[in-house]
């Protein structure tokens, strides 16, 4: 009769440690890959003007990622492949409220708030 060995051998140890760090590497990558679903959306403004604006349109410019909807003062913005959008807005004599809203699919939202003050330049 054939009795088993209760020894682990370098073969199976070797391949229970192959085993486990393939499910660890494999976990770690859908850690990663999922970041951006945890995230939500992001936005970017960049070459914002200044507070203070004396000429009009203003032009609102920016990135946004993880994003399904974007907004710009409750109206819809497209935006491009890569998330790029930019839009002129038209401010009012005095203190104005610019605000970009980006949801996910998941409904989640992020948005900005910028305050501007236009002051007519009356040559």
């Amino acid at each position: 009769m054939k009795t088993m060995s209760r020894y682990i051998t370098f073969r199976t140890l070797v391949q229970s440690a192959l085993v486990i760090g393939g499910i660890t590497i494999f976990i770690l990558y859908l850690l990663y890959q999922g970041r951006f679903i945890i995230a939500g959306p992001i936005i970017e403004l960049y070459n914002e003007p200044t507070s203070t604006v004396v000429e009009i349109p203003i032009l609102i410019q920016g990135n946004v990622q993880n994003s399904s909807y974007l907004e710009l003062n409750g109206r819809p913005l497209t935006t491009t492949k890569d998330g790029d959008f930019k839009e002129p807005v038209y401010l009012q004599t005095g203190y104005n409220i610019v605000t970009i809203l980006a949801k996910d699919r998941f409904g989640r939202k992020k948005s900005e708030v910028r305050g501007y003050v236009y002051i007519p330049n009356n040559n």
